[in-house]
């Protein structure tokens, strides 16, 4: 068997204290998961289980919670007519969203060939509504290159904006017969107009067909700083030829490796660490994994093989976008009038579908956070990769993926840097592929965890997050959920997970309730707050929103909801609606449990992503 090394760019975690290992092996990253079995480490058969590693309080990479999503193909049924497939899209929570587009003349449309959806800017609106980030395309009025005007990225940038939107393009020039050097003057060309519109705004590229190092480094190089957005490339399991299901699960770690070599390139050449992956898929043809060859698209083949990419390019700090929303065997979700073996109806998860859901949670579990920790195993084995992540309620998530076709394994997982808590598994059933991850077991643990593993499967092992130390806040604790600093407020670090730090400029009415300098930031996204209070002791919780985001400053823009200590306290909050420019205080009561803590829970409503600018705990008696 192979060892999976560290990467010479990963400095190799600390062991925890009378853990000695044999052989370091940093496993990978990985999806949605199966579990024979999840109990507590122990009994006859302990001594001989491999063991895995995990130090779990050294972040070894951080992470993007917008670094993975999907491709639109803008083929197919559309989020913006198909109530059905809008649901699972959004249901996803995969954050950002690849939209290819062009102008026409007259209006931005899809830049897909054949696509029959036309109105780009209500797509991209709808997805920025859900709190997607979209990566825009700029293709030329004819095809992905030919036919475009001077002028047209200028339109499409006064159209669709900058407010949640990179902007790549042009897509996949060599396919179209171009050079690097013609696709570095429509770069240029490109990124020029879109500056000229919004300073500032570079371009992502040069969004090439295959992971090519040499090329990639050289259109970085040539674009430079202020004006490369990123480097943007395609990779697909196959397609000039078919491999094998176990080469093809071989050769996953690949990704992880091209995502560090471009970001050590862009290092050397002064420019942002920003890679994206942006069409991944087992293969770009269909004959690799549909009828008249075989359905590995329809198995649970596709499912452990993308959650293994995934992870890879995660892990290693890049952007993983699977090719695409709708695209017959290569879809996310079933086509209608595609190849469709088992008669699946339309708009339902494909198996990709739960690959992605293995780092989002779709809801399930939490959505990935804050960071990758270290994950060693002392029994190396190329077809099992193991990958700790943060999560969005303050815990972490363990992802183990069994990539043999035949041989289930145990693993010892040793949960260094974390106290006992809870532990919750879920699992995908490699017979019903087309179904979720299902849980399958709660337990406790205190520092490690057996793990059973069958063939072709993925295990989701989600932690609880730590105990809020015991604290009497004698006097009133004022949290920022911004970066700036204002005397008499702390800030967020330890006490809120989750969401994203953003200033916003639009105007807001003076009040003597509060300074303006605690508006002048707000934490966006789904979040948690865990503040301390002595158990069993009152206070008044008080949540202070400023609507600044000019686009949201209209009644029925956003809507939140607040949860504290699991219970609904607020339900469908617009902040517009309730005070217009004026600044808004929620004031709820609340009671200190036996944790000696008050959980605060802002989640999404009906449209729109939550949002807090400030965080009083007022203590009372």
């Amino acid at each position: 068997m192979t060892a999976h090394v560290l990467p010479a760019d990963l400095e190799a975690p600390a062991l925890l204290p009378r853990q000695p290992v044999g052989r370091r092996a940093l496993l990978a990253a990985s999806a949605a998961g199966l579990a024979a079995a999840l109990v507590p480490a122990g009994g006859a058969r302990a001594a001989v289980v491999p063991r895995v590693v995990l130090d779990l309080a050294r972040p070894l990479q951080r992470l993007d919670p917008h670094a993975l999503g999907f491709g639109s193909s803008t083929y197919g049924a559309s989020p913006l007519v198909v109530a059905s497939q809008a649901r699972a899209e959004r249901a996803l929570d995969a954050r950002s969203v690849r939209v290819p587009v062009r102008w026409d003349g007259t209006r931005v449309v899809s830049s897909a060939a054949g696509s029959g959806q036309r109105d780009m800017v209500a797509l991209v609106d709808l997805y920025r509504s859900w709190g997607y980030r979209c990566l825009v395309v700029v293709g030329g009025r004819d095809d992905d290159w030919a036919g475009y005007r001077p002028g047209d990225a200028r339109q499409v940038v006064r159209a669709l904006g900058t407010s949640m939107v990179d902007y790549s393009g042009p897509n996949e020039p060599g396919n179209r017969g171009q050079s690097l050097d013609a696709a570095l003057e429509r770069g240029r060309a490109v990124q020029a107009e879109l500056a000229a519109e919004v300073p500032g705004t570079g371009l992502w590229g040069p969004v090439w067909t295959h992971y090519d190092r040499a090329t990639l480094r050289r259109y970085a190089a040539g674009m430079g700083a202020g004006r490369l957005g990123g480097v943007d490339y395609h990779h697909y399991g196959m397609g000039s030829r078919s491999l094998s299901t176990a080469e093809a699960m071989r050769a996953t770690p690949g990704w992880g490796r091209e995502v560090r070599e471009v970001r050590s390139d862009l290092r050397g050449l002064g420019l942002p660490e920003r890679v994206a992956v942006d069409e991944i898929n087992l293969s770009w043809r269909y004959q690799d994994g549909t009828p008249g060859g075989n359905q590995r698209f329809f198995s649970a083949v596709t499912t452990v093989w993308m959650a293994s990419v995934l992870g890879h390019v995660l892990v290693s700090g890049g952007r993983a976008m699977p090719y695409a929303s709708q695209n017959g065997p290569l879809g996310l979700t079933v086509e209608k009038g595609a190849v469709n073996p088992h008669g699946r109806a339309p708009s339902t998860p494909m198996p990709a579908y739960w690959a992605v859901a293995t780092w989002t949670g779709a809801g399930r579990w939490p959505h990935y956070d804050g960071a990758a920790y270290a994950a060693v195993a002392d029994t190396p084995d190329e077809a099992v990769e193991v990958f700790a992540v943060g999560n969005e309620a303050g815990g972490r998530t363990v992802v183990v993926v069994n990539k043999s076709e035949t041989r289930a394994v145990r693993r010892r997982l040793v949960l260094g840097g974390v106290a006992p808590g809870g532990a919750v598994v879920h699992r995908t059933d490699p017979s019903r592929p087309y179904d979720p991850p299902r849980e399958v077991a709660r337990t406790r643990h205190a520092g490690s965890l057996d793990v059973d593993a069958p063939a072709m499967t993925v295990t989701v092992v989600v932690l609880d997050a730590p105990p809020a130390p015991v604290v009497v806040a004698p006097v009133a604790l004022r949290v920022l959920a911004g970066d700036q600093r204002v005397p008499g407020w702390r800030s967020g670090d330890g006490v809120v997970t989750g969401g994203r730090v953003a200033r916003n400029t639009g105007r807001v009415e003076a009040s003597a309730a509060v300074p303006a300098d605690v508006l002048a930031a707000e934490r966006w996204g789904e979040q948690t707050w865990t503040l301390p209070l002595a158990a069993g002791r009152q206070a008044e919780l008080v949540l202070w929103y400023a609507e600044r985001y000019a686009p949201a400053q209209r009644a029925g823009a956003r809507r939140q909801r607040v949860d504290v200590d699991g219970v609904r306290r607020v339900d469908e909050l617009d902040v517009w609606a309730r005070g217009g420019g004026a600044p808004v205080a929620v004031r709820l009561p609340v009671r200190a449990g036996a944790s000696g803590r008050v959980v605060v829970r802002l989640r999404r409503g009906s449209v729109g992503e939550p949002f807090v600018n400030a965080v009083e705990l007022l203590p009372r008696g």
